[in-house]
């Protein structure tokens, strides 16, 4: 499949965007926040940068390129609205429900704050469903990139919980969700070029890394980087959904770490963060790359438990985690209509 027949796959499973989507969400969010296992040094930089620049920028093309194959259904925002809204709420509230159980944290919503790309997905399921060429894109995600930059030291300040400032970074999010919804349209068409240009601006990026490692905490150098990211995150992401949109199958467990993505994103964080206070309890001042290995594996397969054992068990958990649709119930109190059974 190219971009330019994936309009017509709205009905079909595309495996290798439910592949990326899996990778993104999943398992490169559990290694981001896993990261700190280790410390600091280059391997804390190549992993936490590496993996930074450009992962969130896929997620929400990978977001804009599924909306367009879905959006012109009747209820799109009402649907969108539950799928997004209820899981934020559930696990905002329960996260700080048990860590105010155990401890007293310095700010009400502490491990709440990875949960900030809700809100922004939400405000880009209003945008209208266009597809705009590449120029277009480029133009406007270097331009809108400095939202980033503002960002930055809203968040530092921590006043308010990500999830709040972090609707400051819709418009330059919303830039790649848009792109992903051209690469649906087929506006933009995709080739091997495009797979090359990803390659080298991200081995580019960690040579940079290598190099000059502190250029990305020199603020005269801030606007610079952020451009370079930008470039870097916009040509990583067409290579991917280059290579993404030629899958023809995919194998175990590839599947099931797509269908759990959702879970293991809403859960992951707190569940790492946990694991490593329990390893700095256990083994004080400790780094390396075993605990690291560790926290990554325990946080996976906890998310997967949570997933397997209850999401896709209950309905309600279902409904709380995944904002999937409560199925109606099969019995009716005297009077009202018996609806019928759902399959």
């Amino acid at each position: 499949m190219n971009s330019s027949s994936a309009a017509a796959a709205g009905s079909q499973r595309i495996h290798g965007i439910d592949a990326w989507r899996g990778l993104v969400l999943a398992m490169l969010g559990i290694a981001f926040h896993s990261v700190d296992a280790l410390g600091s040094g280059m391997g804390w930089t190549l992993i936490k940068e590496g993996i930074h620049v450009f992962r969130m920028e896929t997620f929400f093309a990978i977001a804009g390129f599924l909306a367009f194959l879905a959006n012109d259904r009747p209820g799109w925002v009402k649907k969108r609205a539950a799928l997004l809204l209820v899981p934020f709420a559930f696990t905002a509230l329960a996260v700080i429900g048990v860590r105010t159980m155990f401890s007293e944290p310095a700010r009400w919503w502490a491990e709440t704050d990875h949960l900030w790309f809700l809100p922004v997905l939400m405000l880009c399921a209003f945008l209208p469903r266009r597809a705009l060429p590449l120029w277009q894109i480029g133009v406007a995600a270097i331009l809108l990139s400095p939202f980033m930059l503002i960002h930055v030291p809203v968040w530092k300040a921590a006043i308010y919980p990500l999830w709040i400032t972090g609707l400051i970074t819709a418009p330059y999010y919303a830039v790649f969700y848009l792109a992903g919804q051209a690469i649906a349209a087929g506006t933009i068409r995709l080739g091997r070029v495009h797979m090359w240009l990803a390659i080298a601006a991200f081995a580019a990026w960690i040579a940079l890394l290598i190099v000059a490692p502190g250029v990305l905490d020199d603020p005269a150098a801030s606007i610079v980087v952020q451009l370079v990211r930008t470039t870097v995150a916009l040509l990583v992401m067409l290579g991917i959904f280059q290579q993404a949109l030629g899958v023809r199958r995919i194998s175990w467990p590839v599947p099931e770490l797509s269908r759990a993505s959702y879970t293991i994103y809403l859960v992951h964080y707190p569940v790492t963060v946990g694991l490593q206070n329990a390893v700095m309890m256990l083994a004080p001042g400790y780094r390396g790359w075993a605990g690291f290995a560790l926290i990554c594996g325990a946080t996976l397969a906890i998310c997967l438990i949570v997933h397997f054992g209850m999401v896709a068990r209950r309905p309600l958990a279902a409904f709380l985690l995944n904002g999937r649709p409560l199925p109606r119930p099969v019995f009716a109190p005297i009077g009202w209509p018996r609806p019928a059974a759902q399959e």
